[in-house]
């Protein structure tokens, strides 16, 4: 009965949702602006070319050509648009959807796509012609290293919303760390970088200032005085106005007609701070050009739909996009800093703030990568130590405040408050406890914060709610006491700034929660202490009982929110109103796919899909009442898609988010929020019992080695850890590092990771919480070898090489020969190289791409620098590994003692 009931629902829905567009090329008949060449010729489109517009699309072909006197890439042919190596097409897709499947033919139509793909192996992005996914761009390029393929017709179905955290144009994952192995080209400025539009990673030798960083760090925009620039793709750094970056590293892309850049986010390190840059006051007569920094005084802020409005000032107008999401509301007589920008070779302007309120705020920077890290008792020991690596606090914490962005967090412990500044990815309430969380100490403008380790900020504990204390203005109030003021007022306001006094007594107060805050009489506000500059003022977290954000107290049993959620019935009824930050509970009961010529359809036995759940109320007999909920990238798509974890479905769950319509039925879309019943479903795990069968099966899933390995090395950052465990040896990578250090000769049990690849190196991408501590054991021993018989992850010793073509940074192609041949040499673990002859090299074989590597930990001169122990040393032994860490006794291998390199067999 079941089957028969979602068999009939699925046929309902079918005709009900919502129809994707789909829009065709056809190469062999149509040119789309190109120029079809037949015979003999060496032409090639021009890197940047964009087909004429089909359907709002925007497809721009790249040769990425580096040598013109050898030239290949993309060419419009009688059977086709044809590809060959180095070939790409950017397929983007209109403002306000997204791309659901591509597919195409081959030459005239018929016949197989082959070596077309997203990434290095082909056939795991095309399916049969096909691509399907979730992106706002996609890229393909030619794989192959010979001959071409033509594609004669590409068809590009298109469904509605761009795509929170989707595939940015010109990227490619792969679990590395984004760092290029090769020796990069490089231009001075970022004028010269767009002249060059470089398709392969090139630095900017030059400085550049950062003047805007979106809340979200996918896009930041720099200026070096001889242009502008977009970067576009999530960086792990936030950035101030004013913070200087020196090195970066990227490709040129475009989105829309938008230049860009594709950062190699490894290169987008710690800032020096430097001089604000000031916006150019600017009038809508004047030419906007892209990425230019302005104000505009006395517009107004018309025709608001969506994310979309106009700016105007009664003669001349411009169309603005709410690409950061400040909420545009209709305004008058405003006053605006933008960005300008570029969609579709129409103006526009993204809006940065509106009559001065700020968006993304100066982000201090982030912590450390974690380890086995140093801990205190609680938020006094904590200021006390101000500690610059990340510190564990052992005790309980309590929230007492957070802003709605979340990036304004306070705490209490009772013996001290402290404000943590950095976006977490859980949203807090008053009450809400926190155990064993980790940060270093920071401050701003005098603020003692705490920047957060923000994987250590899980699921709150529910406590009992902080009240605020009642204070009079002629009280002291310290930095982050949470207090309640009565029968004050509220004067001299100016945009974030204010005044609030009890006629005898006054402190300066600021906006720092985007209240809107108003002249008032006779008010009870809510604030926390704060200090800028030496001078007191306060946060107002609400005015006369009135929430942040300037609207109506919201009663927190109001249906609607966590409390008192909709049902599933009840939402349906609203008919997606678009209302934000609304609860809604329902039993998880399957997903909704993307069906060709169909659109979006449910299905409760078919869970391929991971960014979106549906809830019922019941988990039988519902028919079409349900409500499709958008699970964002990040820690809400990996914790309820079913995907991942099959088992959470027929679970119960309340979440909050934005009611709007979302795959054709009602939705939560935006979703920030959630709570489960019963807890999440385990994430199913696998088992093997070796490394070699592990890397034999290539398990993409997570799996268990349920025996024991080795670590023979890991790196400084502890982003790369090699193992061993008598079978095979293999490189783990944790893009943020393992929580643990470990030395050669540690032992494991019961890892847990999935198989990948990185540009041909085999490695595991770790379940990190199942790297516990260590039990020490016996310190692997390199195998003496020659460079001709290293293989990767192989640990080894090479004797008597030569170490040539080291450049001044270091980052370039490094030789290391041997009697056997040569290969490249590259620092991967930054313990700098020059040039030298007949040394002795400890290192590990690697891959990269189609070179064989050899990534060294210790270079030493083959004649001298190591000795064997001859006599025992005198009184107390200073001992240290070759990774700096100081040792109990000494080691088999190569140990530091009292300074001297000693090898102990």
């Amino acid at each position: 009965m079941k089957k028969l009931l979602l068999s009939f629902l699925t046929v309902i829905l079918s005709t009900v949702l919502m129809q994707a567009q789909e829009v065709t090329y056809d190469f062999v008949n149509e040119t789309y602006g190109l120029t079809r060449l037949s015979g003999n010729t060496s032409e090639y489109v021009a890197d940047g070319t964009a087909l004429t517009e089909n359907g709002g699309i925007i497809a721009t072909l790249k040769n990425n050509l580096s040598d013109a006197t050898n030239a290949s890439g993309v060419r419009l042919w009688s059977d086709g648009l044809r590809f060959y190596k180095g070939g790409t097409i950017t397929i983007a897709a209109p403002e306000g959807k997204h791309i659901a499947k591509i597919t195409m033919t081959g030459a005239k139509g018929t016949g197989t796509v082959a070596n077309i793909g997203t990434s290095a192996d082909a056939s795991s992005n095309l399916t049969d012609g096909t691509w399907t996914g979730e992106a706002n761009s996609v890229c393909f390029y030619y794989t192959a290293t010979s001959k071409n393929q033509a594609i004669g017709t590409m068809t590009v179905t298109l469904a509605d919303g761009e795509v929170e955290g989707g595939e940015e144009p010109g990227t490619g994952g792969d679990g590395g760390d984004g760092g290029d192995d090769t020796e990069l080209p490089t231009v001075a400025s970022l004028t010269d970088f767009i002249a060059a539009a470089p398709t392969t990673n090139t630095k900017i030798t030059g400085t550049v200032t950062v003047y805007y960083q979106s809340p979200d760090k996918r896009y930041t925009f720099i200026t070096d005085g001889t242009s502008n620039l977009q970067v576009y793709g999530s960086l792990t750094n936030a950035y101030n106005n004013g913070d200087q970056l020196t090195g970066i590293v990227g490709t040129m892309s475009a989105y829309g007609g938008m230049s860009q850049m594709v950062p190699d986010v490894a290169s987008f390190g710690t800032a020096t701070a430097g001089t604000p840059v000031e916006p150019k006051t600017v009038t809508l007569a004047e030419e906007i050009a892209p990425c230019d920094y302005v104000t505009l005084t006395g517009v107004n802020i018309t025709e608001v739909s969506g994310k979309n409005a106009t700016i105007t000032d009664g003669t001349n107008s411009i169309a603005a996009y709410d690409r950061f999401a400040i909420t545009l509301t209709a305004t008058e007589n405003a006053t605006i800093v933008a960005i300008g920008a570029v969609y579709n070779s129409n103006k526009q302007l993204y809006i940065v703030s509106v009559n001065g309120g700020e968006q993304g705020g100066e982000d201090p920077g982030t912590g450390g990568d974690g380890g086995e890290l140093p801990t205190v008792a609680s938020l006094t020991d904590f200021i006390a130590a101000a500690p610059t690596t990340n510190t564990k606090i052992t005790g309980t914490v309590t929230v007492y405040y957070q802003s709605p962005d979340k990036k304004y967090t306070f705490i209490t412990d009772g013996t001290s408050n402290l404000q943590v500044y950095g976006s977490l990815t859980n949203a807090y309430n008053n009450g809400d406890q926190l155990t064993g969380i980790v940060g270093t100490m920071g401050a701003y403008g005098g603020m003692s914060q705490m920047v957060p380790d923000v994987a250590s900020f899980g699921t709150a504990t529910v406590g009992t709610p902080v009240e605020p204390k009642t204070v009079t203005l002629a009280e002291e109030i310290a930095p982050c006491d949470y207090v309640t003021l009565t029968g004050v007022n509220i004067t001299e306001v100016s945009g974030k700034n204010a005044t609030i006094t009890d006629g005898t007594n006054s402190i300066a107060a600021y906006d720092r929660f985007a209240i809107t805050l108003t002249a008032t009489e006779n008010a009870t506000i809510v604030a926390i202490g704060a200090v800028f500059n030496s001078n007191k003022q306060l946060y107002i977290v609400s005015v006369n009982g009135g929430e942040q954000g300037g609207e109506d107290p919201v009663d927190p049993n109001a249906k609607g929110q966590e409390n008192n959620p909709y049902t599933v019935e009840e939402a349906i009824a609203l008919g997606n109103p678009g209302t934000t930050a609304q609860w809604v509970t329902g039993m998880i009961v399957g997903v909704m796919n993307y069906v060709e010529g169909t659109g979006n359809v449910f299905s409760a036995t078919e869970l391929t899909t991971n960014s979106n759940i549906v809830i019922a109320s019941t988990t039988e007999d519902f028919g079409t009442n349900i409500v499709a909920v958008q699970l964002p990238a990040g820690k809400i798509r990996e914790d309820l898609n079913l995907v991942d974890r099959p088992g959470n479905l027929g679970k119960e769950v309340s979440v909050c988010g934005d009611l709007i319509k979302y795959c054709g039925v009602t939705g939560v879309k935006n979703t920030t929020n959630y709570t489960i019943v019963g807890g999440l479903a385990p994430l199913p795990v696998g088992e093997t019992e070796s490394l070699t069968t592990f890397v034999e099966e290539q398990f993409s899933v997570n799996t268990k080695i349920t025996g024991t390995v080795t670590v023979y090395y890991q790196s400084p950052d502890k982003k790369y850890t090699f193992i061993t465990d008598g079978t095979t040896n293999l490189e783990v990578y944790a893009g943020g590092g393992l929580p643990y250090a470990y030395v050669n000769g540690d032992q494991l049990t019961g890892i847990i990771g999935k198989f990948s690849y990185y540009q041909n190196m085999p490695q595991l991408t770790p379940q990190a919480d199942s790297f516990g501590e260590p039990t020490p054991g016996t310190a692997v021993q390199p195998v003496e070898t020659t460079l001709a018989t290293v293989q990767p992850a192989d640990f080894v010793m090479i004797k008597n090489a030569t170490i040539t073509s080291v450049t001044a940074d270091n980052k370039t192609t490094i030789t290391v020969s041997d009697a056997s041949g040569s290969r490249i040499l590259f620092d991967r673990f930054a313990i700098g190289v020059t040039d030298a002859t007949n040394v002795n090299i400890l290192g590990i074989g690697a891959v990269f791409g189609e070179d064989a590597q050899l990534f060294p930990i210790e270079i030493t001169p083959a004649t001298d620098g190591i000795n064997e122990i001859t006599t025992e040393t005198n009184g107390k032994a200073a001992i240290y590994d070759l990774q700096g860490r100081k040792l109990n006794a000494p080691v088999r291998g190569i140990n530091i003692i009292n300074g001297r390199k000693v090898l102990v067999k």
